[in-house]
């Protein structure tokens, strides 16, 4: 032990892993707005027609979409992409 009390290689250990995460954070696309021209492409969709048609049909008071501000609906089943999802 140190003269603060801390076993050293505690101390080393936590400050790699804190190093770790912030170097592994920007490949994960955290802190990367969503580049919604990039999502077109890759799906075919168009990304203006899909926020007016989730306007047009009030999706986001029931259901819950991952990405849409306020999309936190309770009353129907989630549109996140995972196993059992529908695509429309």
């Amino acid at each position: 032990m140190n003269r603060l009390g801390v076993v050293p290689n505690l101390c080393t250990f936590a400050i790699f892993i804190l190093l770790a995460l912030l170097l592994a954070a920007p490949a994960c696309n955290w802190f990367r707005d969503f580049d919604f021209a990039r999502g077109a492409r890759m799906t075919g969709g168009n990304p203006e027609l899909g926020r007016k048609k989730l306007a047009q049909y009030s999706c986001i008071s029931c259901h819950v979409i991952p990405g849409v501000p306020k999309g936190e609906g309770k009353s129907a089943p989630s549109l996140a992409i995972g196993p059992g999802a529908r695509s429309f």
